[in-house]
């Protein structure tokens, strides 16, 4: 059964993602891999891979064709390349072969206004694609549900996730060497978002947060990559105002060990998102024993909610005290680690593969 993952040269989850297959998964019997669409070269990952294989998105739709006849599974990582989707529009036998990893925005891009004709064509070609995809790999569950509501997706599904070798020896080497209980600290670090996207209304949370300016807090804002050149302006410059110097933007992309330091170091992570997007640092925040807000009527809610978290609803601070803000009782902190921990061994991952890979003669 060989195998095909269609990406784009995402450094932080997909290049991860490579280096876990090849080493879990890639046999002679079983082989993975991989064409990354890339713009130019300076795309391509700093590490070389023997079954990476690079196309440029200018390329011409038959180099695309030749690598779906080529295999018998296609795992496409994420739904936004017009190649891609023309190819699986115009033949659709493809499609029974093919999983779609859901990643968030290539979903949830159903609820944008399309008022182009372009935009109105690429949504209807989407749409079909979408219908009579193969199965669906959502990260969440009730994605799959939206994909079936918003699309009429047909297809079976299986929950995925992305494993980084070195996130989880790192998150685990953390929690070894130090106990949940905080200990005295001079400032309440919080952490807000994951990107410089309008789907984490950064604003709506600095405007919430504004009540505690005065009380000694620090605000992480993470702005590495989305809309830097008009949101992430707009965004740094908002918070500077109201909070001064004790509002932080990262603005640099950080070594995978240095950003779980930086998450370890939290003490409150607010996602205010309207979607699923962030799981990357949520999870880690939760296993790490801190206090997570966001909104209540997202996937991600009934996910954390369903997998017996405990997590806070964005909405509650409005009508908190900065004492009640900031509290979170030792035992929750305990579960959220408990419930976790599994998830950050290989072995949980590898087992969660191993069942989407599994050689069944249909999905």
């Amino acid at each position: 059964m060989k195998n095909l993952h269609v990406t784009n040269p995402d450094k932080k989850f997909i290049q991860p993602y490579i280096n876990f297959i090849n080493k879990y998964f890639n046999t002679s019997s079983t082989p993975h891999a991989f064409s990354v669409i890339i713009k130019n070269r300076e795309e391509k990952f700093n590490e070389s891979y023997r079954n990476v294989r690079y196309v440029y998105n200018n390329n011409t739709i038959i180099e695309f064709i030749k690598q779906f006849y080529k295999y018998d599974r296609i795992y496409l990582h994420g739904l936004f390349n017009m190649k891609v989707i023309l190819i699986l529009f115009f033949q659709p036998w493809l499609l029974k072969k093919c999983s779609w990893i859901i990643w968030g925005n290539d979903l949830y891009r159903y609820r944008e206004n399309r008022v182009t004709f372009k935009s109105k064509i690429y949504e209807y070609l989407r749409r079909k694609v979408i219908k009579n995809m193969g199965r669906l790999l959502p990260l969440v569950e009730g994605d799959y549900y939206l994909a079936r509501k918003w699309y009429g997706a047909k297809g079976t599904y299986k929950i995925a996730r992305y494993n980084n070798l070195r996130k989880n020896k790192y998150a685990t080497y953390l929690m070894n060497k130090t106990s949940l209980k905080t200990r005295g600290k001079k400032y309440i670090n919080i952490h807000i978002g994951n990107s410089a996207t309008a789907s984490n209304n950064h604003m709506e949370i600095l405007n919430t947060l504004e009540k505690y300016k005065e009380e000694n807090i620090k605000i992480y804002c993470p702005l590495v990559y989305g809309d830097l050149d008009n949101y992430a302006k707009v965004i740094e410059e908002h918070g500077k105002r109201k909070f001064g110097n004790k509002f932080i933007v990262i603005n640099k992309m950080m070594d995978i060990e240095a950003y779980l330091d930086h998450l370890y170091a939290m003490d409150i992570g607010i996602f205010n998102n309207d979607r699923q997007q962030g799981l990357g640092n949520i999870t880690p925040l939760l296993f790490f024993g801190k206090k997570v807000f966001f909104k209540d009527d997202t996937t991600m809610w009934n996910y954390y909610k369903e997998n017996n978290l405990n997590i806070y609803k964005f909405n509650s601070i409005k009508g908190e005290t900065f004492s009640e803000f900031i509290d979170m009782p030792f035992s929750e902190r305990n579960i959220n680690y408990e419930v976790l921990k599994e998830r950050f061994t290989d072995n949980y991952s590898i087992s969660v593969w191993k069942d989407i890979f599994k050689n069944t003669n249909k999905f």
